[in-house]
């Protein structure tokens, strides 16, 4: 009883991380894996642990995530199971590892349907909409946030509310619901500071960083971006740090260019340069990625060899972790960089070789692109046929995009007046069932008022007779 206690200590401790150090959380843990053996804690234990190590060493946490579902498949521990795939989902996906994410989300949905523990299904709903949200999915990540957060409501699970709601928040915001998104954004944070949640407040600064961003107060982003940075290197949680430094670099950046402020603009630099360095010291890929794509970004208006070298770095980069939407990208930034040097010929070599890529993994924003220089590069060599071509190409795209956003449009105008309609016909209704009960009331008073003066006038009558 005593150890079953401790686990469940140790997995509340999980819940509200700043609470307790990582490093105490982490020895805490490896003494209970010591003390007690038996199966269900040191399956539970060790997924614990991959947990905390998922902010640390994604390597480290994959070992802890294998260890603990090892132990849960030998031991047919179905709740153990179904939490070690969706973590290990997670993981794999921020290394850029999409089919092993894919397969081992796969393999907890089908668990699913048997789990009723609470914890688990917030866990699973919760991690599926954080990769749905990485994706682009916005869409999907609501949906499993929602449920997430519906379940954590129910079973009044408070770290959980905080957490989901500031990823539902998020999400909302992402798909263009900001009025709604900055509500539960507010709501979240006074929770959270009522909680004393230091990383989930983190968190939710960065929220509205990015919230402010989008809509263009990028001052009021700014200072957002660097109280969340500084409490995340507090936390001292190497990826949230890396994406901190990041989201301040990214706001720099855009408001250096904006003032045409050189010195803020070396100030993103420095922090992009931090953002790559502190990824390749964690093996976090993502942050590899979006370093040396930042980095290419801001060197190629001003050096070639070394705008070139960053995303010569990138595409090998994109290569080694198999992820091809940034091997097209990477190719396309190539192609692109050497347009702007006039080297077409150069150029077509990188931007021949993104298009088969492209067309199955890129978005339609980079199709785009692609096909634009494409078009310039044909042009410049004289291949005036492929150039109309790719200019075709362009031209659909655009025109299918016009006609999405109509009908999307459309779409959202005929459910605002569906929506409308009902709303008229239950206001008729209910005006109607109000005109009835007053008729009805009426019909009563006037009975009673009937029966009164019949009453009245009766007793007059024997009074005179």
């Amino acid at each position: 009883m005593k150890n079953i206690k401790y686990v469940l200590f140790i997995s509340i401790l999980l819940l509200s991380e700043s609470i307790i150090s990582q490093n105490k959380l982490i020895d805490s843990l490896k003494t209970l894996l010591k003390e007690n053996t038996e199966p269900l804690n040191t399956a539970n234990t060790n997924i614990n642990l991959g947990r905390v190590y998922r902010g640390i060493s994604l390597d480290t946490s994959i070992s802890y995530f294998k260890k603990g579902l090892r132990i849960s498949i030998d031991n047919n521990l179905k709740m153990h199971k179904t939490r070690a795939y969706g973590n290990l989902a997670v993981v794999n996906f921020f290394k850029n590892e999409i089919d092993s994410a894919n397969y081992y989300f796969d393999k907890a949905k089908e668990l699913i349907p048997e789990i009723t523990d609470p914890f688990t299904l917030v866990s699973y709903y919760g991690d599926r909409g954080v990769v749905y949200m990485k994706e682009g999915n916005a869409n999907q990540a609501i949906e499993h946030y929602r449920i997430a957060l519906k379940i954590a409501k129910d079973e009044n699970r408070a770290n959980d509310i905080i957490l989901n709601s500031n990823n539902l928040g998020e999400a909302l915001s992402k798909s263009g619901r900001k009025d709604e998104a900055i509500g539960i954004f507010f709501e979240a944070l006074s929770d959270a500071r009522k909680r004393k949640d230091s990383i989930q407040i983190s968190k939710i600064y960065n929220n509205l960083g990015s919230l402010y961003s989008e809509v263009n107060k990028d001052s009021i982003a700014l200072n957002y971006y660097i109280k969340a940075l500084d409490l995340k290197i507090k936390l001292k949680n190497p990826v949230d740090i890396i994406n901190g430094y990041f989201n301040l670099a990214s706001i720099q950046e855009d408001i250096a260019y904006a003032e045409n402020d050189s010195i803020l603009l070396k100030e993103a630099e420095k922090n992009f340069l931090k953002t790559y360095e502190l990824s390749k010291n964690s093996s976090y890929s993502q942050g590899i990625i979006i370093g040396l794509e930042s980095l290419g970004n801001i060197a190629r208006s001003k050096d070639f060899k070394l705008a070139e070298k960053r995303y010569t770095d990138l595409l090998n980069h994109s290569i080694k972790v198999n992820n091809q939407k940034y091997v097209a990208t990477s190719l396309l930034h190539l192609g692109y960089l050497n347009n702007q040097e006039e080297n077409y010929k150069e150029a077509l070599v990188y931007l021949e070789k993104a298009i088969p890529i492209a067309e199955e993994y890129s978005s339609e924003v980079i199709k785009l692109q692609l096909y634009s220089n494409l078009a310039t590069a044909y042009y410049e060599v004289g291949n005036f046929k492929k150039s109309i071509n790719y200019l075709i190409s362009q031209q659909n795209i655009q025109n299918k995009n016009q006609n999405e956003s109509f009908q999307n449009k459309l779409t959202d105008y005929q459910i605002k007046y569906e929506t409308a309609e009902k709303e008229i016909e239950i206001a008729q209704q209910k005006e109607q069932l109000l005109e009835n009960e007053l008729a009805i009331k009426n019909r009563n008073l006037y009975g009673i008022l009937l029966g009164s003066a019949l009453l009245i006038l009766g007793i007059l009558f024997f009074a005179v007779y």
